[in-house]
């Protein structure tokens, strides 16, 4: 059973906020960047949360992530979702096969901390990631602070891009904690409609979900 971590939140002024608070906020960014480990900045509008963000190391990806956020809710109007769907479903097949060789070759479960770090990462020059990276979890951590996958898990990976989806792959409010290697944005609801978001960040960092007010309620995400 996961242990409860204790994450500090705060509003955009830096005003302490209870959890019950935090949790319902409309924006939270959590991971590196932010003054402390355990803070969860949370902010109830669009505006606020573009004032925070700005100061943060990652504003450039977070910049272009809103841009893509806008440019997914103008194609959904219009596209073909069930293409997007096959073509979506192709890349995941596609990952999930390169992680399962690797780990044949390492002699490893698919699952070692080991296998996840060099497929994100790679090993340069020669040797480029197999994916660039999110994983999700549907087991809690075992430790708090997180210090490895949760025994017994299942994953989904995800690379680059904007999923709006996570139903498509089984996922749908399934989550209880992440792996990110860099940033993304995780939201409650398919294609990100009217639902709360959380943005992680971090290299090869580990964060549940449960003590952000996000367990089991993930539906759409954007890896960036």
């Amino acid at each position: 059973m996961e242990q409860s971590r204790a994450f500090r939140f705060v509003g955009p002024q830096g005003n302490q906020l209870s959890a019950e608070a935090g949790h319902k906020a409309r924006h939270m960014i959590v991971g590196e960047g932010l003054p402390a480990a355990d803070l969860a900045m949370c902010v109830d509008n669009d505006e606020d949360f573009v004032a925070v963000a700005r100061t943060l190391p990652a504003w450039p990806r977070i910049e272009s992530a809103l841009e893509n956020l806008r440019k997914t809710e103008e194609l959904h109007q219009s596209m073909d979702e069930a293409e997007i769907r096959a073509h979506q479903e192709r890349v995941i097949a596609h990952v999930r096969r390169g992680i399962a060789d690797l780990a044949t070759t390492m002699d490893l479960h698919e699952q070692h901390d080991a296998v996840l770090t060099r497929a994100a990462l790679g090993r340069p020059p020669l040797e480029p990631p197999i994916f660039d990276p999110l994983l999700m979890y549907d087991k809690p951590f075992a430790t708090s602070p997180p210090v490895a996958a949760p025994e017994g898990t299942s994953s989904l990976p995800l690379p680059t891009g904007t999923w709006p989806v996570l139903g498509w792959f089984g996922w749908d409010n399934r989550a209880r904690g992440v792996r990110i290697f860099g940033g993304a944005v995780l939201n409650t609801n398919p294609w990100f409609l009217f639902g709360r978001s959380v943005w992680v960040m971090g290299l090869n960092g580990l964060i549940p979900l449960a003590p952000l007010g996000f367990d089991l309620s993930i539906s759409a995400a954007q890896v960036f």
